[in-house]
């Protein structure tokens, strides 16, 4: 679980990184806080049952894991490790390409 406080800010700092203006940048940091919390409600419609494509999304797949441990489903490490390394995987996707963004020497100087 603590690999999604890796792919958060990773997500901030890319979207930041398109921005044209500080202010701009404020606005869109705030609205990628609101995605996640938007999409929290529905996840129990969902269902809790593993399946391949709830473990690659990055806050499916740790919701699906945890409901499965506190609902007393046998421990699947598998599952676990599935969950944690595509959200590994994405947080380095994110932090790529902004790191490509901040090579640009425009967006220091405009």
């Amino acid at each position: 679980m603590l690999h999604l406080s890796l792919l958060g800010p990773a997500v901030q700092i890319t979207v930041a990184s398109l921005a044209r203006s500080y202010k701009e940048a404020q606005t869109y940091v705030g609205y990628t806080m609101m995605v996640p919390m938007a999409c929290i409600p529905l996840l129990p419609l969902t269902g809790a049952e593993p399946a391949l494509w709830k473990l690659i999304v990055p806050i499916l797949g740790q919701h699906v894991v945890i409901t499965g441990i506190l609902g007393g489903d046998p421990f699947d490490p598998a599952s676990f490790a599935l969950a944690e390394l595509e959200t590994v995987a994405w947080a380095c996707v994110f932090l790529f390409i902004a790191a490509r963004n901040y090579q640009r020497e425009n967006i220091i100087f405009n």
